[in-house]
């Protein structure tokens, strides 16, 4: 059967430590296979200990961690020495440290383009091939952001207007296209930054991208944008939270509630049914609805 809706692409959004990549694990729960490609150093390892503690079988559980900055101390000093010997005008001149050196953005797109399991060394192929049985997690935006910078302008500690612009474009490519293009389930971990709301006036909370003109665009993109946050000692999600960028579809509009992925999945599920029954085709069993 033709897969004739898209699953939810999720952005989820919010400060350090509100249990962002931890409830991951709850697509387990709910029957789908999680793909985790982690921008951040120990983005994977806490996944890993996610599913160890909810009992969940690591076979379903699929990870690469991208290396970040494979140069080491040359470029490093380089730049430090720059920085500390040349005017702020001088270092605007400079074209780029290393520059060409900066492959990581190319390198995650190609792990798109064929997911290989740290775990195995298995290779699962194109993540815009996959269906609803699965979900691709990219772990986090602040990663992606570092990664784009620096594909642009290596290791140069200053970026001209137009230089933010191509970063900008770059990413909101890269992004819309896995929204758009995928057949599976697909998630962005993002953290929040402050920014000027040009609409409505005052500042607002929301994802943490490059320039503040991206994120809003951003938001458009997804089906969910949920906040999450921490109470105590508890994680929760947010859809009404005062001044922060949200958006739902399979959620209740509420400020508490509870850290699991089980209802988007169910809902993208309950909406195959009705239309499966409409169309009198069958459904698929990797997007059946549960009983009950």
């Amino acid at each position: 059967m033709t897969q004739i809706l898209q699953p939810p692409s999720i952005a989820l959004e919010g400060p350090s430590g509100t249990g962002k990549t931890d409830c991951i694990a709850t697509f387990a729960d709910a029957g789908v296979e999680v793909f985790h490609l982690g921008t951040e150093p120990g983005a994977c390892e806490v996944l890993v200990d996610s599913f160890k503690r909810r009992g969940l079988p690591l076979s379903k559980l699929h990870f690469h961690q991208m290396e970040l900055a494979p140069l080491g101390w040359n470029a490093l000093r380089t730049q430090i020495e720059m920085v500390r010997e040349m005017t702020f005008e001088a270092l605007t001149g400079v074209k780029d440290i290393a520059k060409r050196e900066m492959k990581h953005f190319m390198e995650m797109a190609s792990f798109c383009n064929n997911f290989v399991d740290d775990k195995d060394g298995r290779s699962y192929g194109d993540m815009m091939e996959w269906d609803a049985s699965r979900v691709f997690v990219l772990d986090s935006l602040s990663g992606i952001n570092k990664m784009a910078r620096e594909y642009v302008v290596g290791y140069r500690p200053h970026m001209h207007v137009g230089e933010w612009g191509v970063a900008m474009q770059l990413e909101e490519n890269f992004l819309y296209s896995l929204i758009a293009k995928r057949k599976c389930f697909f998630v962005v971990i993002a953290h929040v930054d402050r920014e000027v709301d040009d609409v409505f006036g005052g500042t607002k909370l929301t994802l943490s991208a490059l320039g503040r003109k991206l994120a809003p665009q951003l938001v458009k993109f997804f089906s969910e944008v949920i906040y999450t946050k921490r109470e105590g000692s508890s994680f929760l999600w947010s859809t009404q939270e005062p001044n922060v960028d949200t958006k739902f579809r399979s959620l209740p509009n509420s400020p508490k509630i509870a850290p699991t992925f089980q209802p988007i999945v169910e809902a993208y599920r309950q909406r195959i049914a009705s239309l499966a029954s409409v169309s009198e085709m069958p459904i698929p069993a990797v997007i059946a609805p549960t009983a009950g």
